[in-house]
C-alpha cells in the first residue's frame, strides 16, 4: 500500500485511489489535467492500479465503459475540471441506461473560486442529473475532516455503483493548491493514526453485504399454472451478460419444449445449432403466413431488451393470454405494455427452479414448425452465401460469425450491425461472448468501447462497425495501437447511414439522401496508418474472409474496409423477403 504524505491533496487522494482498488474498482481511466493531478499521481504511485492513459475524455469514459461491461466491476474515471466532465456524459448515459457501473472523480475547483469568472471553472455539480445512481462533492482535504470520511464515502460510492441496479456514480473531487506532491513538512501520524486497523489491513474500511433473492413458492405455483395451460409458448431470451443464466434459460426450455427467440447479446444466438434456439425467428416474421399462423399464447421473456423490433411488432399484434418478465434489477423493460406478470430474480435460479417443478410440456409440435421454419431459412441464406461474390451487410455478418476465433468476442456497433448479426448470423458457428452499447443505442465511442472491452475480457475482440460510427470515434483507434488484446475494426463501408433506406423517411429524394444518408466520400486507410494499423480493403466475400483470416494471425490490431453498395445491398434484402415468403406460404 502506498500512501502519500507530502500534503493533505496527495494524502486524500491516496486513500481514495487505495480504497477503490480495495472495493474492486482497481481499472482507472485517467486523461491529462492539472487540478487533478492529485488523483493522478496516487494512480500513478499505487503499484496495484491498472491505468489507460488518453488524451480524450470522451474516449476515456466509452473505454471505462466497454471494460466494466466485460468485467461486471466498476472502472474509474479520473479528469480535470470544466468541459473535460462533460465529456463524459454520452458515456454517463450509456453507463446509466445498460446498469453499467462507473465511478467518476472529477476535479474541480474550490468554492472560492466558483462565480467569480475564474479559468476552467463550472458548475460540475449535478452535471450529470438523474443519469447518475449518486453523487456527492469531496470537500477539499483538510485535516479538521477525520481519514474515515474520504474511505466511507468511496465505500459507499462503489456500492451505489454495483448495487442493483447497477449505474455510473460521481464524486466530484474539489482541490486548492498545492495540486503537486510537493513536500509541506506537515506530520500527519496523529491524523492516520485513526485509521491504523485499516493500514494494516488489505480490505475495505466499511464492508456491504447483500441480500440474496429467492422465488417465491406462490411465484412458481402461477408460473407452474400458465405454463401448462399453454398450448403455444415461446421464451424470448434478452440481454443476458452472464453465461450462466442464458445456459440454464436454454435447460428450461429443452424441459417445456418450447422454442427460444435468443436475442444476439443474449450469449445464446451463436453457436446453438440443433438446439431450442430459433435462429432465424426475425426473417420468419417477414412472412404474413407466419405471423398468423404462429402466434403464442404465452410469452416466457428471460432477461433484457432484445434488438429485434419485428418481433415485439408481432407480439403486440397478438392476442397473448399471459406475457411474463423474469429480470433481475427493477428497471422497467415493457416497451409495448404486455406484461401480465413481472418477477426480479436472479436469472439462473430461477430458471433451475422453474425446470424442477415442471415436467417436459406436451405441445411439440409448435417447437417443431418453429425449428422448420428457420431451417428453411437457413438453406435460402446458404443459397445465397454461394451464388454472390459482392459484399451485402447481411453476407458479412454471416462470414464473422462464421469464422471468428472461438476465444474471441464480438462487440458490434449500434444501427446497422448489430441488426445484421442479430438477423443472419449462422447458428453453427463458434460460440462467443458478443456486447454492445445498446442502452441508448448510440453511435458515439463505439471504438473505445471495445477497446476497454478487449481489455476487460482478456479476449480479442471483432468490432463490427459502420463508416458513420467509426468517423465519430477514429481518434479513439490511438487506443488500439497498444491494446493488451487485438481489436479488428470490419467497417461496413456504404457511405452514409444505410439504416436509413430502410425506413420510411428514404421515399423523399435530395433531402433523404443529404439530410440522413450524410454522404461523407472518405476512406479508412490513411486512418489507419495514422495510428499504425494494418489496413485491408475487402471488395468482395473471398477478399473479406482472406482479410479476417490474415488479421486473425497477426495478433495486432487491424482494420478491414468492405465496401458495401447501398443499392445492391437493398435489392438483397428486397429479395430475400421474396422468396422467404414464397418458401413459407400456406
Amino acid at each position: 500500500m502506498s500512501i502519500s504524505v507530502a500534503n493533505i491533496n496527495s494524502l486524500w487522494s491516496s486513500l481514495v485511489i487505495e480504497e477503490l482498488i480495495r472495493c474492486g474498482a482497481g481499472y482507472f481511466c485517467v486523461s491529462p489535467g492539472s487540478r487533478s493531478a492529485p488523483l493522478a499521481m496516487a494512480v500513478a504511485n499505487n503499484r496495484r492500479a491498472t491505468s489507460l492513459i488518453h488524451f480524450d475524455e470522451r474516449g476515456a469514459a466509452f473505454h471505462a465503459l466497454g471494460h466494466a461491461r466485460a468485467t461486471r466491476k466498476p472502472a474509474v474515471l479520473i479528469c480535470t475540471s470544466g468541459t473535460a466532465v462533460a465529456n463524459y456524459l454520452p458515456a454517463v448515459v450509456e453507463a446509466s441506461c445498460d446498469l453499467i457501473p462507473l465511478i467518476l472523480l472529477t476535479a474541480d475547483r474550490p468554492p472560492e473560486l466558483h462565480n467569480v469568472g475564474a479559468n476552467q471553472t463550472i458548475e460540475q455539480t449535478g452535471i450529470f442529473g438523474s443519469f447518475v445512481r449518486w453523487s456527492f462533492n469531496l470537500p477539499c482535504p483538510d485535516r479538521a475532516i477525520p481519514a474515515e470520511m474520504p474511505l466511507t464515502t468511496v465505500d459507499y460510492a462503489v456500492n451505489q455503483a454495483t448495487h442493483i441496479p447497477a449505474g455510473p456514480v460521481h464524486l466530484n473531487c474539489v482541490f486548492r493548491e498545492p495540486l503537486e506532491p510537493v513536500e509541506t513538512g506537515e506530520d500527519f501520524r496523529g491524523y492516520l493514526s485513526a485509521i491504523a486497523g485499516w493500514q494494516d489491513s488489505v480490505e475495505p474500511h466499511t464492508g456491504y453485504r447483500r441480500a440474496t433473492s429467492v422465488v417465491e413458492p406462490s411465484s412458481l405455483a402461477e408460473i407452474h399454472r400458465i405454463i401448462y395451460r399453454a398450448k403455444s409458448g415461446v421464451i424470448i431470451l434478452g440481454h443476458t451478460p452472464d453465461s450462466r443464466d442464458s445456459e440454464a434459460a436454454l435447460t428450461l426450455a429443452n424441459t417445456l419444449r418450447w422454442p427460444v427467440f435468443a436475442d444476439i447479446t443474449s450469449g445464446a444466438r451463436l453457436g446453438h445449432a440443433g438446439s431450442n434456439v430459433v435462429p432465424f425467428f426475425n426473417l420468419a416474421l417477414t412472412s404474413d403466413h407466419i405471423k398468423q399462423a404462429l402466434r403464442p399464447e404465452v410469452v416466457l421473456h428471460i432477461g433484457g431488451r432484445v434488438v429485434s423490433k419485428r418481433l415485439m411488432q408481432w407480439l403486440e399484434e397478438c392476442p397473448l393470454r399471459d406475457y411474463l418478465h423474469i429480470i433481475d434489477h427493477p428497471c422497467r423493460i415493457d416497451p409495448i405494455h404486455r406484461v401480465t406478470c413481472r418477477i426480479e430474480t436472479a436469472i439462473e435460479p430461477f430458471c433451475r427452479a422453474v425446470s424442477d417443478c415442471v415436467k417436459e410440456n406436451s405441445h411439440r409440435d409448435y417447437l417443431s414448425l418453429w425449428s422448420r421454419t428457420s431451417q428453411a431459412i437457413e438453406r435460402i441464406l446458404q443459397q445465397e452465401d454461394a451464388d454472390s461474390e459482392q459484399p451485402v451487410e447481411a453476407g458479412v455478418a454471416r462470414v464473422l460469425s462464421s469464422e471468428i476465433n472461438p476465444d474471441s468476442a464480438f462487440f458490434l456497433a449500434s444501427s446497422m450491425p448489430i441488426r445484421d448479426m442479430d438477423i443472419f448470423a449462422v447458428p453453427d458457428g463458434p460460440r462467443v461472448p458478443v456486447a454492445a452499447n445498446r442502452g441508448a443505442s448510440g453511435i458515439d465511442g463505439t471504438v473505445a468501447s471495445a477497446a476497454g472491452y478487449a481489455v476487460g475480457s482478456g479476449r480479442p475482440v471483432t468490432l463490427l462497425i459502420g463508416d458513420l460510427a467509426l468517423l465519430h470515434d477514429l481518434n479513439s483507434l490511438a487506443m488500439l495501437r497498444d491494446c493488451t488484446q487485438p481489436v479488428t475494426v470490419v467497417v461496413m463501408h456504404n457511405d452514409g447511414g444505410g439504416i436509413f433506406d430502410h425506413l420510411p423517411i428514404s421515399g423523399f429524394g435530395e433531402s433523404f439522401e443529404k439530410y440522413f444518408i450524410t454522404p461523407h466520400g472518405f476512406r479508412f486507410e490513411h486512418a489507419a496508418l495514422q495510428f499504425e494499423l494494418d489496413h485491408r480493403h475487402a471488395k468482395s466475400m473471398s477478399e473479406l474472409r482472406d482479410a479476417y483470416r490474415r488479421a486473425a494471425t497477426l495478433r495486432k490490431s487491424a482494420v478491414i474496409e468492405v465496401t458495401i453498395d447501398r443499392a445492391e445491398n437493398m435489392r438483397f434484402h428486397e429479395r430475400l423477403v421474396h422468396e422467404i415468403s414464397a418458401v413459407l406460404k400456406p
